[in-house]
């Protein structure tokens, strides 16, 4: 979806040079930022073939549920393009 938006031109220059940085383009960068900021959405995901969880998630902590989230998210968008 393509919208305005008004930014701070300051604002702007720091988050255009901290996209160079990380390789992405502007508009993945706002992106990203926006997803960072908004309230994450429930999920539940199912473990089969007694294959257990990814190395490194563990479902005590939140950071590392937050984590599993990011990466199925970029798996489900890779799988699209």
């Amino acid at each position: 979806m393509r919208t305005t938006v008004t930014i701070d031109d300051q604002v702007f220059r720091d988050a255009k040079i901290e996209a160079i940085k990380a390789g992405m383009t502007f508009s993945d960068f706002v992106e990203e930022a926006l997803r960072r900021r908004m309230p994450r959405k429930p999920f539940t995901f199912t473990v089969s073939n007694g294959g257990g969880l990814r190395p490194g998630v563990d479902l005590d902590t939140v950071e590392s549920m937050m984590d599993e989230e990011e990466w199925l998210e970029r798996r489900l968008a890779d799988s699209r393009r």
